[in-house]
């Protein structure tokens, strides 16, 4: 076996293990930001509605204390299993199942499980869902006896366990897609598709999926014609390699 002959083969061996594979999965990623630029730039054809705004005020987190648009309490305690065992989530609280936020045409309600999810990995959603108060597993109970004293949960049922408080603040400039669910901006079935929330406008967010989705079919042109090359060089060298044997 020839040095060229092996060099055919490593390149055909690169265009088929590696490059070709490659393409298919860039190819992938390509359709994913083609449907998502194409979703924001249609939503009403992929069924989907946008509502932009700030949040409103008017809740006072329980445990904190801090003012805000939306809490969240839960309780975590330690729970044993055959690996040996976790914190758990063993009890929780909201002011409710959705956000206020006001835009220009009025007040309209936005899923708070909608707020767990960034809009396209764009805006920075743990400055808008965030943490207000974990007092941890070493913290002595300090945020049960909180929720205790507000009459929340009775005093002995979790008194080994700490206390975890999220919230949205007021005043936070936003905008969120998903689907309309009996008057309120939720995410669609699954979460499939378009849905979240970010902190940067719609057609911000827009246009960087138009630049990506460009950036990510460039790529795929870049790797399918690499793969080609490396195809076509290797087999000109094995077939050279194999003209020269002959002779």
């Amino acid at each position: 076996m020839s040095v060229i002959d092996v060099i055919g083969k490593v390149l055909v061996g690169i265009a088929v293990l590696l490059g070709l594979p490659a393409a298919g999965l860039a190819v992938l990623v390509g359709l994913e930001e083609w449907y998502t630029a194409h979703a924001l730039r249609n939503l009403a054809r992929y069924r989907r509605a946008a509502v932009s705004g700030q949040t409103a005020g008017g809740q006072v987190a329980p445990v904190s204390g801090k003012p805000c648009a939306w809490w969240r309490v839960a309780i975590m305690q330690w729970r044993h299993d055959s690996e040996g065992g976790e914190w758990r989530e063993v009890w929780h609280r909201a002011c409710g199942d959705s956000v206020a936020v006001i835009g220009r045409p009025g007040t309209a309600p936005v899923s708070a499980a909608l707020f767990e999810h960034e809009l396209r990995g764009e805006g920075d959603v743990t400055s808008v869902l965030r943490k207000s108060w974990e007092d941890g597993p070493d913290s002595g109970g300090l945020g049960v006896d909180k929720l205790v004293t507000l009459g929340f949960v009775p005093r002995d049922r979790f008194q080994a366990g700490y206390v975890v408080e999220t919230l949205v603040p007021a005043g936070i400039p936003v905008v969120a897609v998903g689907r309309m669910k009996r008057g309120v901006l939720s995410r669609s079935l699954w979460g499939m598709g378009v849905n979240g929330v970010s902190t940067l406008t719609l057609e911000e967010v827009s246009r960087r999926a138009s630049k990506q989705e460009k950036e990510t079919w460039s790529m795929v042109r870049g790797l399918g014609v690499a793969g080609l090359i490396f195809l076509v060089v290797g087999w000109g060298l094995i077939a050279l390699a194999a003209a020269y044997v002959e002779k």
